[in-house]
């Protein structure tokens, strides 16, 4: 019987809904217009500080002493990458080798510490802006002022949500998890229920982000976060079981009675067991990100030779606003896609572009001053963060139409086809160029990096295995090991180039990895007490991946799906005989 998901699809859209997130961020953006408005009768100043007003676009979901952290990093990050732009106002020939080294900055570090939308692509696209913005005639010093106040202003109303729900997001992350696994346990057709499998692990770990990671190391949690973990481990072992066959009836009527608590508990006796790792700390990823070779550092580097050109390009045809061909290289390689998707990215921005341009136009030709602007600017910024997260193709309209406006300085212009055409001419060109960089960075490449990540995410699952076998799946060792494997599950779907010839290995692969991954959780959790003498089923799987490592195949091919196959029936054998205690 399908359970009615009514009750869990409401709570997920009471604890995580957008529209307060949107009006965050358009008072973000109108209150500095307001304020110059109101002190100087103009609108310049404030223009200048709306570009550290796309503060707001970032870390929405965070928890809040987490959130704070990162949106003040922003914000300067924002005021230091605006001010060196307008700082290379007089030296044309700087402009480009500042743009890429902000570019691969940026880059870097939202790839590496998962930053989130809009990424890097806002930081570029606002120092590029700013090496052509009119304001010369403000010092430096102003203009950073300006640009961190506009950032300030963006701090103080995404955090002050803090004041009536301090747990707001970590209660939210909970019920996302709660959601994704109600789905997972109504849906019974195979294919789609692999897709609810890794649908629900990923939230799963977004769960343990916001309970875990982004809570302070040494400050211990206060009860609602505790009650929170406890609720987020049985939530957990409830995906785990997901892999035995049972009666699923009684967990579909407790994932509701959790997402219902963690809107409203703040207290729960409970025994703790020890909590999921998660991923790394900030510094820990920067620190493994930072080796040659990593994804980060392949997206940096990228971005970098796509701006470098780029920008090249358009000094040497003569565009009027090289930055715009600068951004939209970034824009088109900055989360780290493949060639097919790198592709289907630049049609999509170059038409929202291109769309977001003619509204920029629109908005400039009708020319509105004053109030007229500022609630303008507003109802843009309202749109770009409704779309921002689930359609960021539509919110680089709005994004585009923004960034012209402020860059033009809200002044009329009188041939609003010459900037058509001028910008449509800029992003084409950038977007070319990103297309040809993620080409050049695949040929040859595309199935060795592929066959790569599939031996990783395999050699991740052997030493689970051996700590399943001892039943030691709760040391140091043992939790660094399934954090690993949960790394590389998640990852493998990313470094792949997914085609229809290599899809079914990489389903099986991921199937493998997670019930690894529950088989660890039951016996952390009590439910299985493996001892050696009952581990064949384990040991047999061990010795497939062996054999798979000592000799790895040439190509991802039917054949290795089914020697994936049989590591994960023998696993299911002993999970189904572990397992009967629970299911009698």
């Amino acid at each position: 019987m399908r359970p009615a998901k009514s009750n869990i699809v409401a709570l997920l859209s009471l604890a995580n809904p957008r529209w307060p997130i949107a009006c965050r961020a358009a008072l973000s953006l109108g209150i500095p217009l307001l304020l110059s408005w109101l002190i100087n009768g103009e609108l310049s100043a404030g223009l200048v500080a709306t570009l550290g007003s796309f503060t707001s676009l970032y870390a929405s979901d965070r928890p809040y002493r987490n959130r704070a952290l990162v949106l003040a990093g922003i914000a300067i990050t924002f005021a230091a990458a605006v001010t060196a732009g307008v700082a290379v106002q007089g030296l044309p020939h700087a402009a480009v080798p500042l743009v890429v080294g902000i570019a691969m900055l940026a880059s870097f570090f939202s790839a590496s510490l998962k930053i989130g939308p809009p990424g890097a692509y806002m930081i570029v696209l606002a120092c590029a802006a700013a090496t052509a913005m009119p304001v010369t005639s403000l010092p430096l010093s102003h203009v950073f002022l300006l640009i961190l106040a506009g950032g300030a202003i963006s701090w103080l109303t995404h955090m002050a949500g803090a004041l009536i729900a301090p747990r707001g997001p970590e209660r939210a992350a909970l019920v996302n998890a709660a959601n994704a696994i109600a789905h997972l346990l109504a849906t019974a057709d195979e294919p789609a229920r692999e897709i609810a499998r890794h649908s629900a692990a990923l939230a799963l770990h977004e769960m343990w982000i916001a309970l875990v990671n982004r809570q302070p190391r040494d400050v211990p949690g206060d009860g609602t976060i505790t009650t929170l973990r406890a609720l987020g481990l049985e939530l957990h072992l409830i995906f785990a079981r997901c892999n035995c066959s049972r009666d699923e009836t009684a967990e579909q009527d407790r994932v509701r009675q959790i997402a219902s608590l963690a809107c409203t508990q703040t207290t729960l006796d409970t025994t703790m067991s020890r909590l999921p790792l998660g991923q790394l700390r900030a510094v820990e990823r920067i620190a493994r990100d930072a080796r040659f070779g990593t994804r980060a550092w392949n997206i940096a580097l990228r971005v970098g030779i796509a701006v470098a050109i780029a920008g090249s390009l358009g000094e040497m045809l003569g565009l009027t606003r090289a930055y715009w061909a600068m951004a939209a290289a970034t824009l088109v390689l900055h989360q780290g896609l493949n060639l097919q998707a790198s592709l289907r990215r630049s049609i999509d921005r170059t038409v929202g572009t291109l769309v977001g341009i003619g509204l920029a136009a629109l908005v400039l030709v009708v020319h509105p001053t004053g109030l007229s602007l500022i609630a303008t600017l507003m109802a843009l910024q309202f749109i770009v963060e409704l779309l921002v997260v689930r359609k960021y193709a539509f919110a680089v309209i709005f994004v585009t139409a923004i960034a012209l406006t402020i860059a033009t300085g809200g002044h009329a212009i009188k041939n609003p086809e010459t900037l058509l055409i001028a910008r449509g001419v800029d992003t084409l060109v950038g977007c070319a160029v990103g297309l040809l960089v993620c080409a050049a960075s695949n040929i040859g490449g595309r199935t060795r990096s592929s066959l790569a990540a599939m031996l990783s995410l395999i050699a991740c699952m052997r030493p689970v295995l051996g700590y399943l076998q001892t039943a030691t799946v709760t040391s140091d060792e043992a939790l660094r090991s399934r954090q690993s494997l949960q790394d590389e599950a998640f990852s493998v779907m990313i470094a792949l180039d997914v085609h229809p010839e290599i899809e079914s290995v990489v389903m099986r692969a991921q199937e493998l990895a997670y019930l690894i991954s529950g088989a660890a959780w039951l016996v952390q959790m009590r439910e299985i007490e493996p001892a050696r003498i009952q581990c064949t089923g384990l040991q047999r799987t061990d010795t497939i991946l062996a054999a798979i490592l000592t000799d790895p195949p040439a190509t991802l091919d039917e054949s290795f799906s089914i020697e994936l196959a049989r590591a994960a029936e023998s696993i299911e054998a002993w999970l189904d005989d572990d397992t009967r205690r629970y299911s009698s």
